[in-house]
Order: C-alpha cells, then structure tokens, then sequence
C-alpha cells in the first residue's frame, strides 16, 4: 500500500501521517465526530516524494497558505517586520547621545556666571539720596558672595547660581533682604522695607536698579588698574547718564557698575568715590602693620604709625589672623567713607592675606584708622610738622621705644620664656643669635621678625609668649 499525500517516509509513516491529518483536517473540534469531514491538507514538498510517486515536485507548485480574510492587525504588521540583531544597538546609541545633545544645549544656553568663573561687580544701594553701607561678609549657598569690600563676588558653586541665579534680586534676597518692583529692603542693617507707594521725603519713589560698565576687565587682576579699589572710584566718578535702568532681573558681568536706588524718579543721588589712591612709586618708606583676632576682638600692631607732614608711606597690611579685616586710614577730615580715605588693596584681606595701602598727610595733627571690617579695633598716625628728611637707610621719623628686652634663644626653648608688658607699649627686642623659630610669635604679637638687627613691635596684650 502506497504511502498517502503529505506523508513523510517512515518506519512509521504512517502512524504518523494519520496523526496529523487527523488533527489539520478537522474542521472543528468542537463539532460532534460524525459530522466532521476529511479533507486532505495541501500536501507538502518532500524530498521522498519522487520516489514514492516516480514523478518530480517543485517548491514552485505548493499551494499558496490562505490568508485571514479582512485588514491586518496591528500586531501583525508589527510582528512581521523584520528588525536585525543589531538595530538595538543602534537605537541605544541614537538615544544616549540625543541625550548628551539636550544636556550640552541646555548648558550653552546658560548666560555667565557659570561654574569656575571668578567675576566681580561693585555695587552701591542708595534709599531718598543717601548711600547705605556695605554689606557685611556673607556667602551664600550658590557661591555668590560678598566679602564686605562693596563688590559682588560671583563664583558660583553648582548650577543653581548660574546665570539667572546670580541676578541682583537673588543676591538681594538671599540675605534677608528684598527687591521688587515696588518694595525694597537692605540686608542686614536695617528691617525697614521701603514702599514706592510710601513716597521718599513727600514725593513719589521708584525702585530702580541700574547699570554701567566700569571698563576694567578683567576686575580684580593683578595687573595695573584692574584692582578693587580702582574698579569702586571709577563706577563712583562715572556720571548718572552712564547708567541704564535693567531691573532686578539682572546678572552682573564682571566689570559691571551696580546701583540700586529707591528714591524718586529720575532722581540721581550725590555720589562721592569713598577712597583716594594714590601712586605706589611717590611712596618714601614703608611701614609693617598687622591685623589679628576676630571682627569682634581685632587687634592692630602697632597701633601708631608717626609719620611727617606730606610724608608719602607704603603701608603693608598683613592679616595674620582666621578673619577676614581690612583697613581704613580716615581723611584729612577725619571722617570715614568719604574721598580724602586711604583703604588697602585689596579691601578685603583673606587669612594670612597681604595688602598695600598708599598714605599721606599734608597738615600735623592725628589721624585715625580702622579695621575696615569689624570696626572695633582703631589705630593713629601721628603725623610731625615739617617735612620728612631725604630717604636714608634709617627709615624715618626714629620709632620711640618705652623699653628694651634682650631674647637669647635656643634650639628649643627661649630666656627668658615669657614678656610681660602693657598693651600699647612698644619694645625693643634684640636676640644675640638669630634663629629661624623666633620668626613668629604666639598670642596677639605675630610676625615679629628677630634677627641679629633690633627690630621693634608695638605689645597688643598684657603677656606675649614666643611660641615653642
């Protein structure tokens, strides 16, 4: 018996061929047997079967599989699209790096300041014409700061103080105070808020915040004229009508001018530079002066500079203490923050920091100077009638001791240990031997160098100790 259509060739052939027929032939499982009806699938191409039927069959001649009538699903177009094994790959790639595109679009979007940026912008608030005093030091969590100098310091230190986090208002605000558009309220000394719609001395107020460009940059190099202090007297000499109205929303670039007023519209407050500077090379001599304790409990030393009559003096200011100070020297007026000043560069000295400050004084008489910061600890230049003799290797005037002390030292220890003295004396130390540990004294009295020459300091505590 020949082996039936659509069979393969098999010990057990047909066993097998009449399985199968069974199950594609039927018609519905579901319906009762006797009324299912064998019907002979399309036989399949088999290489067996020109054997079993001694004629050739080609793949050509299988009958075409009947398709579902009616549209594909969605399914199955999806699933019947061929997709390479690498087309993934591909897809993650295209993803990551749309991706990287977005990040760096939206970073060059972002204006200055950024990260690793080190701009400087002075500022001034003035409230119905009257100037109001710098903020104190204060740094906020964005890195956009203020070192009680009259300059804002952006250096941001994450995103959020990048661009438009480094506004005015934002600054403003981020000590306690307030700008808007109709109230404004300066950090830190005062809590009064100041209302356009209270007026100013009886007329209407506006709030504005205002802009020019100082034309040194980059601010705070090191450079001739590029200093702090330079950058303040320009923006103040510069006139009103170089100054445009920008609003709160503004981020300072360095170099920038910073005016925020309230007062009436169109008013232009009297603005006088707070500082005279003069030239380094008019200086005669030079003169050592330290800054150390806290804002609260700051000391000077020495504390008395004697000068002559129109004597120029290079004043090298060190801070040797862990606060931020700086200096001050009142005016012929003897006021401070007015023109005649003398304040040191920079107006901000870090810890262990150095600055200048360039003096002179045309008239005999004292004058003051102050620790720019804390403003507790105060000094004084007495200044000589006459005129200062020529430069000679002794610096003149001759300093005025009240006593003489004598400092043997040794590897380790000194004689004798301790210096008993009254605050504002000024001694004359002598060592026999110079010795690199006598270099620095603990306490109060710091950087007093010992030499085999006498060098003098003025005592600014009850008891000096040299350190160990």
């Amino acid at each position: 018996m020949d082996p039936e259509p659509g069979t393969r060739f098999s010990l057990f052939g047909k066993l097998r061929g009449g399985a199968r027929r069974a199950e594609e032939t039927a018609p519905d499982k579901k319906a009762p047997r006797k009324d299912r009806s064998v019907e002979a699938r399309p036989a399949e191409t088999s290489p067996m079967d020109f054997w079993r039927s001694a004629r050739a069959r080609s793949a050509r001649s299988r009958p075409v599989q009947p398709q579902p009538a009616g549209p594909l699903g969605i399914r199955r177009r999806v699933t019947g699209i061929y997709v390479p094994p690498w087309a993934p790959v591909v897809a993650i790639i295209v993803v990551v790096f749309g991706i990287l595109g977005l990040l760096f679009y939206a970073r060059s979007a972002i204006g200055s300041p950024r990260i690793g940026d080190h701009n400087h912008a002075p500022y001034a608030f003035f409230v119905c014409g009257e100037k109001q005093p710098n903020f104190r030091e204060y740094h906020t969590s964005t890195g956009i700061h203020t070192h009680g100098d009259g300059v804002i310091h952006l250096h941001p230190s994450n995103s959020t103080g990048e661009g438009a986090g480094a506004a005015v208002r934002r600054w403003v605000e981020a000590e306690g105070g307030k700008l808007s558009g109709s109230e404004l309220r300066v950090p830190q000394y005062t809590a009064t808020t100041y209302k356009t719609s209270d007026g100013c001395e009886g007329e209407n107020a506006e709030i504005r915040v205002l802009r020019a460009d100082s034309g040194i940059h980059p601010l705070g190099g090191a450079a001739p004229g590029q200093s702090f202090g330079e950058a303040i007297a320009k923006c103040d000499s510069l006139p009103w009508s170089a100054y445009e109205n920008v609003g709160g929303r503004h981020i300072p670039q360095d170099g920038d001018c910073i005016r925020v007023v309230f007062g009436p519209p169109q008013s232009e407050p009297v603005v006088q530079t707070d500082r005279t500077i003069l030239p380094e090379e008019e200086a005669t001599r030079t003169v050592e002066l330290g800054i150390d304790g806290s804002e609260v409990d700051t000391i000077l030393f020495p504390a008395r500079i004697d000068a002559y009559a129109a004597e120029t003096i290079k004043v090298v200011v060190r801070n040797t203490s862990v606060a931020l100070h700086g200096l001050r020297f009142a005016g012929m007026d003897g006021e401070y923050g007015t023109p005649d000043d003398y304040v040191t560069e920079p107006p901000t000295l870090e810890p262990g920091q150095e600055g200048t400050v360039i003096i002179r004084f045309d008239n005999g008489g004292e004058y003051e100077f102050r620790d720019e910061l804390g403003d507790q600890a105060t000094g004084t230049v007495t200044v000589s009638a006459g005129t200062a003799p020529l430069p000679s290797p002794t610096p003149a005037p001759e300093e005025r001791f009240d006593a003489d002390v004598s400092i043997e030292a040794t590897e380790d220890s000194f004689a004798p240990a301790e210096v008993s003295a009254d605050a504002g004396q000024a001694l004359r130390i002598t060592s026999p031997r110079a010795a690199a540990s006598l270099t620095t004294f603990a306490w109060r009295v710091r950087t007093a160098s010992i030499g085999p020459t006498m060098t003098s300091f003025r005592m600014t505590s009850y008891l000096v100790k040299p350190a160990s």
